[in-house]
């Protein structure tokens, strides 16, 4: 059997992982929905993903802000990569009061100068698929204000053995009893399901094992690696949570 493994890898202090529903946040839309977010220390300054679905309503003009929550703050006002409305398609070009397109932005406004997400105003509500990605100077960890705000362990991951040959994948960290789905493939980025806004880091990944973690949030199997998936990268992916590791090699 072969693999994918998608987790987040264990990381310096301030890493998170986030699972954010839009609660527990000042808001001019009342935008709320699912998504998954990503901090990562990138040797400087922290490196940040926000990926998921967001539903808004943007009742009159100017209003289009969305806080986030603390410790994610942008350094600069940066543009989403993916952002498609369900009636508008992709608002990239539409105007949000003093940008375009949905952006993330260091905004000063009272309550809102954790940074916040700024929509499109008033023409383009409902649902949005999106994958935003900027830069933090923010060391504290993410704090769960409330039960919107839902800090994940990191999971991790460990595979003994060799290739070709037995080997063993251990996973810990996973929300207990989480279905997974186990595939492997080369470096890159691709949309797939079960996590739509959310690339896997891999290309053209082929899902081989599907199982679940324990009431430990922990999971290991022993697996036979064939000759034709040595060299390849492996990630498990939590499909409840859409929480990924790093590509981990094949031994």
């Amino acid at each position: 059997m072969t693999l994918i493994l998608a987790l987040i890898a264990t990381a310096p202090a301030g890493d998170a992982a986030i699972a954010w529903d839009g609660a527990c946040t000042a808001s001019q839309i009342g935008a709320t929905g699912e998504t998954r977010i990503e901090k990562r220390w990138n040797g400087s300054s922290y490196d940040v993903t926000l990926a998921g679905h967001l539903d808004i309503d943007s009742t009159t003009y100017g209003y289009v802000r969305h806080a986030l929550p603390t410790g994610l703050r942008p350094v600069e006002a940066v543009s989403c990569t993916l952002q498609h409305n369900e009636t508008c398609g992709d608002t990239n070009d539409r105007a949000n009061y003093d940008y375009l397109g949905v952006t993330v932005v260091p905004d000063d406004k009272s309550g809102y100068e954790a940074g916040a997400l700024w929509f499109p105003e008033k023409f383009c509500n409902g649902g949005y698929d999106l994958v935003c990605s900027w830069r933090t100077e923010e060391e504290g960890a993410v704090e769960p204000t409330c039960g919107g705000i839902d800090v994940r362990a990191q999971p991790a991951l460990t595979i003994s053995g060799s290739c070709p040959g037995a080997a063993t994948v251990h996973v810990s960290g996973l929300p207990p009893e989480s279905a997974i789905r186990i595939g492997t493939g080369q470096a890159g980025n691709t949309l797939v399901e079960p996590c739509f806004a959310q690339p896997i880091p891999l290309s053209d990944p082929v899902y081989r094992h599907r199982g679940w973690a324990d009431s430990s949030g922990e999971s290991i199997w022993d697996v036979d690696l064939r000759a034709e998936h040595c060299g390849e990268s492996a990630v498990v992916v939590s499909q409840n949570s859409c929480l990924m590791s790093d590509p981990v090699a094949v031994p």
